[in-house]
């Protein structure tokens, strides 16, 4: 038996997923708008390694611990090659980019896989001091929601393993969970609408994710930068039979008599 739980064990470190793990900025530090904040990542250990990431855009975001509440203040760095496994970096907040906030304030590095597919990871929650910007009452309810808390922003959502072991057809696992105007990267993933059920219980209706922004274009528009959008596959599953009730008998003569009759003036 306990050869059984150690083999179990070996088995899930040997498929575990790799993080960026962030060192910096530290859970609950306070740091003054408009200067200069360090970001500091290392390898979490864990297999695949760093070195199977491609490169990496890298977020400030802010808002609460749902989705729905969070939104991107500020985007640090776009499809930078990874170099190492480690990373230092120095980026000035502006502002604008938020209100003043002792938990609001998280950063999401959303990794490219060599072999497609992505890896998307948070930071855990600090706050930004002297700032001069906006949330949304989402956010604010949010942030407001989360109280003290200094746990990561956001689950982690890992699509790396699937993409690497059967190719770059290959997409979905938890990337779907993740709300649209937060991903990036080459490939966007479309949650499939849900089976509605067979009573309606919810007595106020709600978004289950937040609306995207779009561009209308008025003139050339430039590059695209996204590859495509896969749409998640649709689950459920149907059954039928043949109806056992006996046929209804064929109107008769008198029958159609009736209905005639039915239209005379």
């Amino acid at each position: 038996m306990r050869f059984q739980v150690l083999t179990a064990l070996a088995t899930l470190a040997a498929t575990a997923f790799a993080d960026v793990e962030f060192t910096s900025p530290a859970a609950g530090v306070q740091i003054p708008g408009g200067t200069a904040m360090t970001i500091t990542w290392t390898d979490d250990g864990t297999s695949p390694t760093i070195d199977q990431f491609s490169a990496y855009t890298l977020n400030l975001m802010a808002g609460g611990a749902t989705s729905a509440s969070v939104a991107v203040a500020a985007t640090i760095k776009t499809n930078v090659a990874y170099v190492g496994t480690t990373g230092t970096i120095t980026f000035t907040v502006p502002l604008t980019a938020g209100k003043t906030s002792t938990n609001g304030y998280f950063l999401q590095m959303v990794s490219v896989g060599v072999d497609g597919g992505q890896d998307i990871v948070y930071s855990k929650r600090f706050g930004l001091t002297g700032m001069t910007g906006t949330f949304s009452a989402a956010q604010i309810a949010g942030i407001t929601a989360v109280g003290s808390s200094t746990a990561a922003g956001l689950p982690a959502a890992h699509n790396l393993a699937a993409a690497a072991a059967t190719g770059a057809a290959a997409i979905g696992g938890e990337m779907y969970t993740v709300p649209y105007h937060l991903q990036t990267g080459l490939i966007k993933y479309a949650p499939i609408q849900p089976m509605p059920g067979t009573k309606i219980t919810a007595k106020t209706p709600s978004m289950m994710n937040p609306s995207t922004s779009f561009t209308i274009f008025k003139t050339y528009a430039p590059p695209a930068t996204i590859t495509y959008t896969a749409t998640e596959s649709q689950t459920f599953t149907a059954s039928s039979r043949e109806n056992p009730a006996s046929a209804a008998t064929q109107p008769t003569a008198a029958d159609m008599k009736k209905y005639l009759n039915r239209w005379k003036d």
